[in-house]
C-alpha cells in the first residue's frame, strides 16, 4: 500500500488516515513481540552452553485483540486501496 501511495495513488484523507493508524498499530504489536523472538532470546556462549534471556510476560490477550483489530482494519483499507485502483486503471 505504501508503495502504491509512494506511487501517486489517490486515497481518500480517511483512508490515507486510517492506512497510517493501521502502521501504527502493526509497529506496536511488533515493538511489543520483539523480545519474544528466539533470535533475542538466545545466544551462543560456546560449543557446551547457551544464553537464554528471560523477558517479561506479554499480555496475549492484548495482542490479540490487537492483531485481530489491525486485520479488521486492513481488510477496510485494502477495499479502499482497490476501489482507488480501479479507478485509476479506468
Amino acid at each position: 500500500m505504501q508503495v502504491e501511495l509512494d506511487n501517486g495513488l489517490v486515497v481518500s484523507a480517511a483512508t490515507r488516515n486510517d492506512f497510517e493508524n493501521l502502521c501504527v498499530q502493526l509497529n506496536n504489536i511488533e515493538f511489543a513481540l520483539r523480545e519474544t523472538w528466539l533470535s533475542n532470546r538466545f545466544r551462543h556462549n560456546s560449543d557446551e552452553s547457551i544464553v537464554v534471556w528471560v523477558t517479561e510476560p506479554i499480555k496475549v490477550d492484548d495482542i490479540a485483540h490487537d492483531l485481530r483489530q489491525a486485520n479488521s482494519d486492513f481488510i477496510a483499507i485494502y477495499n479502499s486501496f482497490r476501489r482507488a485502483q480501479s479507478a485509476r486503471d479506468g
